[in-house]
C-alpha cells in the first residue's frame, strides 16, 4: 500500500479532527492485505525524544515539543507497527522538514513511515519546486 496524508494544524484544526486522521488512517490501513506500506504525510506534529524507546522511531529528530498531538501520532506509530523511515537517517541538525515564515522555527513534522519495506536513506533535501516553506523528504 501507498498513501499520504495531511493533518490539520493546530491553529486550523481542533484536536478532535487531529485525532480523527490518524483514526481513518488506521481503518484505510487495516482494510488493506499489503505485505508492505509506505505512507508519507504533513503530521502536523511533533516527535519528541522521550527517556525510553519508541517503538519505530528513531534517534534522529529535530527538536520536537511533547504534546497532545506526540502522543496521537507516537500511538498511532506503535499501534500499526509503522517504522519512521526518516527518524533513522542523516543528523538531527538537518532533520527539519517545516519553516515557518514568520519566525523561521524549524519543525519536523513531515514523517515517512513504513513497514514491509527495507530503507537505505530517507532525509529531508533542499529541492525547490516552488517557493515553500516545506522540505522534500527523499526516500
Amino acid at each position: 500500500s501507498l498513501g499520504t496524508y495531511h493533518a490539520p494544524p493546530e491553529r486550523f484544526g481542533s484536536e478532535a479532527q487531529f485525532e480523527a486522521t490518524f483514526d481513518h488512517l488506521t481503518l484505510a490501513l487495516a482494510s488493506q492485505a499489503a505485505d508492505c506500506t509506505i505512507l508519507g504525510g504533513d503530521a502536523n506534529a511533533e516527535l519528541s525524544a522521550t527517556e525510553y524507546p519508541i517503538p519505530g522511531v528513531g534517534h534522529i529528530l529535530y527538536g520536537g515539543e511533547h504534546s497532545d498531538r506526540t502522543e496521537i501520532l507516537t500511538n498511532f506509530i506503535s499501534a500499526r507497527g509503522l517504522t519512521v523511515a526518516n527518524s533513522f537517517f542523516g543528523t538531527a541538525e538537518n532533520a527539519w522538514t517545516y519553516e515557518a515564515d514568520r519566525t523561521q522555527r524549524r519543525k519536523q513534522i513531515y514523517y515517512i513511515t513504513v513497514t514491509g519495506v527495507r530503507v537505505l536513506r530517507a532525509y529531508p533535501i533542499d529541492v525547490v519546486i516552488k517557493s515553500s516553506d516545506h522540505r522534500i523528504i527523499e526516500l
